[in-house]
């Protein structure tokens, strides 16, 4: 009795980045097209990365972000988790006639954390399942950055009462 080996070839280091990092485009492409995200792959991590400006973002912790979303209704506003413990918002860039620091101030007041002009969006990226999509966007429609920080006063006005 003869015993066959078969040989599976092995796929490198490199071929498994390279498959990974056109993934990683793809999605950028996807970003970019789809939602109006004008992102870039951080070369230290590899990361979909993009500069708040347009685009803003809202940090919350996870039992506040349920409830925004919830006032929000389900599909109303892009949303991604972080670990399991934080809640990431999309929204448009803050307007000319926001008043940005007391919007900004009132955040901080609820645990909340606002990506304004400047700071750093890190999005779900192929590879990585420290991000997650909650609800996706869809297309480039995003609510207000007023209407979110209106949004988490409302739902932490709602949980401290109960």
């Amino acid at each position: 009795m003869t015993t066959a080996t078969v040989s599976i070839p092995e796929t490198t280091n490199a071929e498994a980045l390279a498959a990974e990092r056109a993934m990683i485009d793809e999605r950028r492409r996807v970003y970019r097209d789809q939602f109006g995200f004008n992102t870039f792959r951080d070369p230290r991590t590899d990361a979909i990365t993009m500069v708040a400006g347009s685009v803003s973002a809202v940090i919350t912790p996870n039992s506040l972000g349920a409830r925004v979303r919830a006032l929000f209704g389900s599909g109303a506003v892009p949303v991604f988790s972080v670990g399991h413990r934080l809640w990431v918002f999309l929204a448009d860039g803050p307007t000319p006639m926001d008043n940005t620091a007391q919007l900004t101030a009132d955040l901080f007041k609820y645990g909340a954390v606002p990506l304004v002009s400047g700071a750093l969006i890190v999005l779900p990226t192929p590879g990585s399942e420290k991000r997650c999509w909650m609800h996706v966007p869809d297309g480039a429609a995003r609510p207000p950055f007023a209407a979110v920080v209106e949004a988490v006063h409302t739902a932490s006005t709602e949980v401290g009462s109960r």
